[in-house]
């Protein structure tokens, strides 16, 4: 269960804290509007007019084994004067932490540890105070001085099944007078600062490369060659030849070679005879066969 019990003690009558919100205890406690933690409102005075006076109030809260809590202490001396807060199972102190002789500390198991050194008379310190049975009796404190301080390592409790009240303690070990302050005893952070600086450093360097050579060549070689050749040779004095070589070569870049040769030779020839060498007075006229696989080459003589 988490903390539960919030007070500002805004709301509350400007006199003894005892009675009111079920606070019991020493009637040095007062509700007062002059003292206070923040822009405006009221906390809690305890006056100390001897030495060796030890004064304490408390509330009972409900029961709970884990919690996080804040609270605002302030004195205004520093040299043989104590102020702190206890919390309790029943009547016995589990958790203790305390201000005292120019030091912050608080009981870790058997002995008593520093959480800070040297503060001020006259300010106020948050202190945040993390619990928890199940981790086995330990718990952190962090404090407040106008920053957040860093969190204390793991300290020991005393043994406890859980912890069910709330008691603020004011001692004076001298002879002076003195007067301690306590507010904004809250489950959140009264003083709305980030308790910590967390750098995140998330580099993301994703190179990413990736070539993409997609050579496409696609070589369409598509000569039409139509050679016509319709030579007309008769046996006459008169020879009238006629070759008309017709050549369209195309071509264009596309993934297929077909070649597509339509050869057309239509000769048409008069006498019988095709002697491969001309006689005298005749003309050679070459003629272009293509056999599926080459071109050849056949002469036809005419007068």
């Amino acid at each position: 269960m988490a903390w539960e019990y919030n007070q500002s003690f805004d709301a509350l009558n400007t006199a003894d804290l005892n009675s009111q919100d079920s606070w019991s205890g020493d009637t040095a406690y007062d509700v007062q509007a002059t003292t206070y933690y923040g822009a405006s409102g009221k906390a809690v005075q305890c006056n100390i007019t001897g030495a060796g006076q030890t004064l304490f109030i408390n509330r009972a809260l409900t029961a709970m084994t884990a919690g996080t809590m804040y609270i605002a202490i302030r004195t205004d001396s520093i040299a043989s004067n104590i102020a702190g807060l206890y919390l309790r199972s029943g009547t016995t102190n589990i958790i203790r932490v305390l201000l005292i002789n120019s030091i912050i500390q608080t009981k870790n198991g058997a002995s008593w540890t520093s959480l800070y050194a040297s503060p001020l008379a006259n300010t106020w310190y948050i202190l945040k105070i993390r619990f928890d049975h199940d981790l086995g009796h330990v718990f952190y404190v962090s404090i407040y001085d106008g920053s957040w301080q860093a969190e204390s390592a793991a300290l020991t409790t005393e043994a406890y099944a859980t912890i069910d009240d709330i008691q603020l303690v004011t001692i004076n070990d001298g002879d002076n007078s003195t007067q301690n302050f306590f507010d904004s005893i809250s489950a959140t952070d009264p003083t709305g600062v980030s308790e910590s600086v967390s750098p995140s450093v998330s580099p993301s360097v994703s190179p990413s490369t990736s070539p993409s050579v997609s050579p496409s060549v696609s070589p369409s070689v598509s000569p039409s060659v139509s050679p016509s050749i319709s030579p007309s040779v008769s046996p006459s004095t008169s020879p009238s030849p006629s070759v008309s070589p017709s050549s369209s070569p195309s071509s264009s870049q596309s993934a297929s070679y077909s070649p597509s040769v339509s050869p057309s030779v239509s000769p048409s020839v008069s006498p019988s005879t095709s002697p491969s060498v001309a006689p005298t007075g005749w003309t050679a006229y070459p003629l272009y066969w293509w056999d599926g696989s080459s071109w050849l080459q056949i002469d036809i003589t005419g007068i």
